[in-house]
């Protein structure tokens, strides 16, 4: 356990990391840049925590910089300095925060690294689940009676081989993983169908504020292609699951994926043991809110990205504060922060060190863990 002043500079170094990693946001026609990210920080003193407390208020820190409107060309059309991009909740010498008059502790929680796992599900089909970070989620999926591997975006299922061709990938570089009968085989019943694939993967993992329906297959899957080399995994981890450290999503870590999944199949390959601790880390309140911005930056994205497009005026296409909502709807509604009893010190300690799995971001609900975890 470290120092509250330590934790409370982990905090702001994390924050900024996510404000600049969310950045830029890109309509058709325009982009809104940010820099010189400074926090305006903050030393509240016993008396003026105590006063919070007992007149309902909040402590914050803010974060500011200056933002930039750009048309397509580069130009800046609009910019405002010193605006305050996020405002964040103070962490006290108690490892709390004081928001709404009430002391929040977060506990910490242990969640699996980012990277491909397989395994079997109840019905007996196989996955291999992409987890990663900074991109969407999704599996591999094997389809017994179609003999079809398939990406699955939730109840979304598109045929894999079309999308590693429409990729780049040669027929013979499949066929050396999938084997030439089964390559053969996806080739003959979707090749022509491969744009229609293509498509439906655009509309998975390019929001519709940035889609342009009129591009071609080859440059849609670049854009995706793009999408998914934001979606970074852990190396070591994928090293020891896939055969491969892969560091981000690509047609590589997709095929030698879906491989895994056939050698699971034909009994050359065991699933993976999810719950090794090799595959764990300990994320903190920094990392949880570093995630929070990260996440909440595609909803400010779609908003900024729609208003920028008709006006020329940055105040109207972003709020001042525009990630501060999202940080204290997780500290007051999410699972992992609790209000201490405070009956003595030693219980504001216990809750700052506390480690959980199940959480937002985590393990799911006691019936969604598998009879074999």
């Amino acid at each position: 356990m470290i120092g509250p002043d330590e934790r409370r500079e982990l905090i702001r170094q994390k924050v900024m990391e996510g404000l600049q990693e969310s950045f830029p946001i890109q309509s058709r026609n325009k982009t809104i840049e940010v820099d010189d990210l400074q926090v305006t920080g903050k030393d509240y003193s016993p008396s003026a925590q105590k006063k919070a407390i007992l007149t309902g208020d909040s402590l914050f820190e803010s974060v500011k910089g200056t933002v930039r409107m750009k048309d397509k060309d580069g130009k800046v059309i609009d910019e405002m300095k010193n605006f305050t991009l996020v405002r964040v909740p103070y962490f006290t010498p108690r490892h709390t925060f004081i928001i709404g008059g009430n002391e929040h502790s977060m506990s910490n929680m242990v969640r699996r690294k980012p990277g491909v796992y397989s395994r079997k599900r109840a019905n007996g089909i196989l996955e291999a689940g992409f987890n990663t970070l900074g991109g969407s989620n999704f599996k591999i999926s094997m389809d017994p009676a179609k003999g079809q591997p398939q990406l699955e975006y939730y109840s979304t299922k598109i045929p894999l081989y079309p999308i590693l061709r429409r990729s780049g990938m040669s027929h013979d570089q499949i066929a050396k993983s999938w084997g030439s009968k089964l390559a053969d085989a996806n080739a003959k019943a979707l090749e022509k169908k491969g744009d229609k694939y293509v498509d439906k993967l655009y509309k998975k993992e390019v929001p519709s504020y940035a889609r342009d329906d009129s591009k071609s297959a080859i440059e849609k899957m670049r854009e995706i292609a793009e999408r998914y080399r934001n979606a970074k995994m852990d190396p070591e981890v994928n090293l020891q699951t896939i055969g491969k450290p892969h560091a981000y999503v690509s047609p590589d870590s997709l095929l030698d994926a879906s491989s895994k999944v056939l050698k699971i199949f034909n009994n050359q390959a065991e699933v993976d043991d999810q719950d090794n601790l090799g595959f764990k880390t300990i994320l903190s309140v920094d990392d949880f809110f570093k995630e929070r911005i990260k996440l909440h930056a595609r909803e400010v994205a779609k908003k900024a990205a729609i208003k920028m497009e008709s006006t020329p005026n940055l105040k109207k296409a972003m709020p001042s504060g525009p990630f501060t909502k999202d940080l204290l709807k997780f500290i007051s509604s999410t699972t992992l922060p609790s209000i201490p009893d405070q009956t003595n010190p030693v219980d504001l300690i216990d809750s700052a060190m506390l480690e959980t799995s199940p959480g937002d971001g985590g393990t799911s609900p006691d019936r969604a863990i598998p009879i074999d975890a």
